[in-house]
């Protein structure tokens, strides 16, 4: 009988794809959202500080980024990403969401770090882009979103749970391609 559950249960490890965030487990540190992750990877902090920058280069693909800090020990990126929930023939439900991003480097591994998540809806961002003036939209946190619950439209049902589920599908696929660019 174990035999027979071994063999079952082994072709499954190959198949299962893992998640590193989900929303129902949104982390807290304090009032902030704070995803974190730990990449295993056997190589040097000069070569994974190298794969970090030809990631953030080559593979990220965000609306916008900044580099705050790049330095041997680590690297802080202020990226804004446009993350389209829903779209429909009359309608398109997106939000613009801006958050910094840190790696760590260590011999051997890797800490990575996303952090001071905000919101804004997709119509406020762009008129605030087209524009020199100074609006005053609001932008939802994290915490807002994620965890209270708070953003509600009004033909929308659970808008919160939707730009959550979109968010950490975001950050999910951050850590698979960084996983492929450290080839684990």
């Amino acid at each position: 009988m174990l035999f027979f559950t071994l063999v079952w249960l082994i072709p499954l490890k190959g198949f299962g794809q893992t998640v590193a965030f989900s929303a129902d487990s949104i982390p807290l540190v304090g009032e902030d959202v704070v995803f974190s992750f730990h990449f295993e990877n056997n190589i040097s902090k000069e070569d994974a500080r190298l794969k970090i920058n030809t990631f953030l280069d080559r593979g990220m693909d965000p609306y916008s980024g900044t580099f705050l800090k790049n330095t041997d020990d680590s690297v802080v990126c202020r990226v804004v990403d446009y993350l389209e929930i829903e779209s429909g023939m009359f309608h398109v439900f997106g939000m613009y969401m801006t958050y910094h991003i840190k790696f760590v480097f260590h011999d051997a591994s890797c800490d990575l770090a996303i952090s001071q998540i905000t919101f804004m809806e997709k119509s406020y961002f762009e008129r605030q882009e087209e524009t020199t003036h100074q609006f005053y939209f609001r932008e939802y946190t994290a915490k807002e979103i994620m965890v209270d619950k708070l953003y509600r439209l009004l033909l929308k049902r659970d808008a919160s749970e939707k730009v959550t589920d979109a968010a950490i599908n975001r950050f999910n696929m951050i850590v698979k391609n960084m996983g492929s660019h450290f080839g684990t």
